[in-house]
């Protein structure tokens, strides 16, 4: 029984296998009668992966022969379930309003086509707001300026810090310097019987007188 089951299981993925190579090897198409006709049809639709016009424009491919290949068709213009126009101006008056765009995938420089977008009020720091762009200027210069301005507030951290760190070394060094003079003033303490007592000293001076008849005899 073993021996018959497992040439079955081999016979059925050979099968599948050689039915997944046929399905690849062919290609998805669909067409549209109108499509050749209208020229702004095509603006119409988005093609992404493998998907392309053929056919001279009267046929949409999603796949290519080669294995693995997808592609997907969208429609661009979106479909209007609920319409309101809001005048901006009299809802906040005169009051400044920022509005900030931004790719989800960082800086990107493909194109980026924006159909839909929304206001959501909230408390935002001053910090966080971005000097205002000119997109004709962008154009015009492609390369945007990655030069820094560099500001004049480091350098007074740093003289503050230096200043800062010269008063602390005063203090410190006058501390130290008390404590020294204190300790070095203090002399041990004795008992009395132990005490050296002053000695005086008493000083006479003391005239030799020789007479000349001791001279006479010495000569």
């Amino acid at each position: 029984m073993a021996s018959f089951t497992i040439p079955m299981y081999f016979f059925t993925a050979l099968i599948l296998f050689h039915l997944k190579f046929v399905a690849a090897e062919q290609s998805s198409s669909f067409s549209f009668k109108t499509f050749g006709e209208d020229p702004n049809f095509e603006s119409k639709i988005a093609l992404y992966g493998d998907a392309h016009v053929a056919d001279h424009g009267s046929v949409i491919q999603l796949t290519n022969s080669v294995k693995w290949s997808a592609g997907r068709v969208m429609y661009k213009k979106p479909i209007k379930l609920v319409e309101d126009s809001i005048d901006l101006a009299t809802l906040w008056k005169d009051e400044e309003v920022f509005v900030g765009l931004s790719s989800s995938n960082g800086n990107s420089s493909q194109t980026c086509f924006i159909h839909l977008w929304s206001f959501k009020l909230r408390q935002v720091p001053n910090w966080m707001h971005s000097q205002p762009l000119d997109p004709e200027a962008i154009s015009k210069n492609p390369e945007p300026s990655t030069t820094a301005h560099k500001s004049s507030n480091c350098l007074w951290k740093v003289l503050a810090m230096f200043i800062f760190g010269c008063a602390c070394g005063v203090l410190t060094a006058s501390c130290l310097l008390h404590l020294w003079t204190t300790l070095g003033a203090r002399r041990l303490v004795a008992p009395e019987e132990c005490s050296v007592h002053p000695v005086e000293f008493e000083y006479k001076k003391v005239k030799i007188v020789v007479d000349e008849v001791v001279k006479d005899d010495t000569k």
